[in-house]
């Protein structure tokens, strides 16, 4: 076998393995990303989100003043950089005139320059007193507005204590939307709170079935030098993505009972609806594929690390629809309207 042969199949053999590796990779952040929708309640579970009232108090971003490029002032001019050299000697008698004269240019020269110097001196100190009373200014504004807003916390705190209606749905809000979700997940919630009741309706928006990876991962055929995918079996993508309808409204009953405390909420109705453009009207419309309503007690009497989603929301007595995937709606059990409306 020639040098060039050996070459040419150690080129080859490096680009299959290239080929290969690029394959496997694909492969492994498909699974990734499969694996990461599947974790979504464990993940919860383990790690409650809580974010205490001391927290959404807001410290103002101060900043120090910077007096920009006025900040030295410039070296005032020497008289020894002017001065005329003193001659000596016999030179002194016959050049006086003109020493004189180049004496008196020097003086002109430096009173002119001085006083220029002392105008933009003056100036430069104006310029740098205005830039701090703007920055004085600026952060009067930002300290204003950043004790109005812990004001406001206070009294949402406040207001929470005691059971109003509108803090407890402000905070419980905005508690349940900061559930960190993989990407393409919706996290933002609206919310509902019946003191009457201490009931808290919960209604979020799922993500679409495209949510649910259609490829499965990827193999190289070396007989055509290309990547091929594998797609995932239709009767997998729909396993998984009602895996996830279920992972989600589970997730948001758990965030709620753990936020909110018990003497004031008892109870949690969700309603899990997903946006879509409706293909008989063209108008957008939110089918709901899955309600529940739990009670406390009921609720934390579920194994849910040891149970299978679907199997603990059908334990809840939930209504779930029986075709998640091809987006078949199920009615739950309050007006979504009324909770996304409620503010």
């Amino acid at each position: 076998m020639t040098t060039g042969s050996n070459a040419r199949g150690a080129r080859e053999a490096d680009r299959v393995r290239e080929r290969q590796a690029e394959a496997q990779a694909g492969t492994a952040e498909v699974e990734e990303r499969t694996a990461t929708l599947g974790k979504i309640l464990a993940g919860s579970l383990r790690k409650p989100v809580r974010i205490p009232f001391a927290a959404l108090r807001r410290q103002p971003a101060l900043r120090p003043f910077e007096p920009g490029p006025d900040e030295q002032p410039e070296e005032p001019p020497r008289w020894a950089d002017y001065a005329v050299p003193e001659p000596s000697g016999w030179r002194r008698l016959l050049r006086a005139k003109e020493i004189e004269a180049r004496r008196n240019a020097a003086h002109a020269r430096f009173a002119a320059d001085e006083a220029a110097y002392h105008r933009r001196e003056k100036e430069r100190a104006f310029r740098v007193r205005q830039r701090r009373n703007r920055h004085a200014v600026e952060m009067a504004v930002l300290r204003r507005r950043a004790e109005a807003e812990n004001a406001r916390i206070d009294e949402l705190e406040v207001g929470y204590r005691v059971g109003q209606p509108d803090a407890v749905r402000e905070y419980a809000g905005l508690v349940l939307s900061h559930r960190r979700l993989p990407a393409g997940v919706p996290a933002k919630v609206d919310v509902r709170y019946q003191p009457e009741s201490s009931r808290l309706s919960v209604v979020f928006d799922l993500p679409g079935p495209g949510v649910i990876p259609a490829i499965a991962g990827y193999r190289y055929v070396r007989t055509r030098d290309t990547i091929e995918e594998r797609v995932r079996p239709l009767k997998d993508r729909k396993q998984l993505y009602a895996d996830l309808v279920a992972q989600l409204v589970l997730v948001r009953l758990h965030d709620a009972f753990a936020t909110c405390s018990g003497d004031l909420v008892t109870e949690v109705a969700v309603a899990a609806l997903v946006p879509i453009r409706d293909r008989t009207t063209g108008w957008p419309a939110r089918p709901c594929l899955a309600s529940v309503v739990a009670t406390r007690t009921r609720f934390s009497e579920l194994p849910l690390a040891n149970l299978d989603p679907g199997e603990a929301l059908e334990q809840l007595g939930a209504r779930l629809s029986p075709r998640p995937f091809d987006l078949y709606p199920t009615r739950p059990f309050f007006d979504p309207e009324r909770v996304r409306h409620h503010h």
